[in-house]
């Protein structure tokens, strides 16, 4: 895992195995302590994901089949616009990847912060 990676929001393994949110970052930071949490149907259900997140603009589904498929689709009217991929396999690159195709943040449901 490399620092260009991170974007503050994601959430990656600390050394001892807990679950850190990333908070801040710098070029400079030390993340030698860090590594990727794998992507897995529990943190789908954790990111609210169990069927996918859709709203009037588009929809996003994380489907494995022997490796995760992700899918997105713009609605009409939105550009009709449609990705899908594989080679995903961390949550703070699922995280990126839903950032960059919809403009929001994917954050664990109902966790007090």
């Amino acid at each position: 895992m490399k620092i260009q990676e991170l974007r503050i929001g994601n959430y990656v393994f600390d050394n001892l195995g807990g679950v850190l949110k990333i908070k801040g970052l710098s070029l400079a930071s030390d993340i030698s302590h860090l590594r990727p949490i794998d992507l897995d149907d529990n943190w789908l259900e954790k990111f609210g994901m169990e069927d996918g997140i859709e709203n009037e603009h588009f929809k996003f589904m994380a489907v494995y089949n022997d490796g995760w498929n992700i899918y997105f689709e713009e609605k009409e009217g939105y550009g009709n616009a449609r990705f899908s991929s594989t080679g995903f396999y961390s949550v703070h690159e699922f995280q990126n990847l839903f950032y960059a195709m919809t403009g929001l943040e994917l954050a664990i449901k109902n966790q007090n912060e």
